[in-house]
């Protein structure tokens, strides 16, 4: 079942691994700061929609973002995404217009 309507504000998020978005939909994550050992990705998005990323901060990361499948509405704001290593992985599907980086 989709996971969906979802607001995530002001948070730390400590983990081994990164945040994983999957069969999601209107998940809003803002001001939070991810502390993750292996980041790669930080974030993973899997045929998911109307996903937005607002000002996340993160000391480092291989890869920022990954999407798989098909994907629509992935906004990222107020992110220094070109701190990650590596671009953003757009895989198994995803059309280039599906994330959008402001």
């Amino acid at each position: 079942m989709p996971i969906n309507n979802i607001n995530i504000d002001n948070v730390v998020i400590k983990a081994k691994k990164g945040v994983e978005l999957l069969e999601a939909y209107n998940i809003r994550i803002t001001n939070a700061t991810f502390e993750v050992a292996d980041a790669n990705p930080l974030v993973t998005v899997r045929n998911s929609r109307e996903i937005q990323l607002d000002k996340i901060k993160f000391t480092e990361a291989k890869n920022f973002i990954t999407l798989q499948g098909v994907n629509a509405g992935v906004v990222v704001t107020g992110t220094d995404v070109k701190k990650a290593k590596e671009k953003p992985v757009l895989a198994d599907g995803t059309k280039p217009g599906a994330l959008i980086i402001k």
